[in-house]
């Protein structure tokens, strides 16, 4: 992947975990917590920090919150492995890669090596 690709693949992830956060921060709030402890609480649950708070209890206890921080945890474990596949993807694409050259190589030293033998009488 080239350099502006890549850069562009975070960007997205990362606008991504963001507008993810913030609907779950919404929606936290709707359940009575306020807007700074969603926030903390909800990056806390997507990054997999798991901070133990007197505000993380009030999660735990709460059935709504329960089970929005449950669906950010699905959704970075989700995330999590749609990127190790991608990666191993590019990995495995750039060794296939390099297997190709390596072959192309090979051939181009046996031909060279195969025109050296005959000579210039035989070409």
């Amino acid at each position: 992947m080239t350099g502006i690709v890549r850069v562009a693949a975070l960007l997205t992830v990362l606008a991504l975990s963001l507008l993810i956060t913030r609907l779950a921060t919404v929606a936290l709030t709707h359940t009575g917590m306020s807007t700074q402890a969603a926030r903390f609480q909800a990056r806390s649950a997507f990054t997999g920090t798991g901070l133990t708070t007197s505000e993380a209890e009030q999660v735990v206890r709460h059935p709504v919150r329960r089970r929005i921080v449950m669906t950010l945890m699905v959704l970075r474990s989700a995330a999590l492995a749609e990127l190790d596949q991608r990666h191993a993807d590019v990995g495995g694409e750039e060794a296939h890669h390099r297997a190709v050259q390596e072959q192309r190589h090979e051939i181009s030293e046996e031909r060279r090596r195969d025109r050296e033998r005959r000579g210039p009488d035989e070409e």
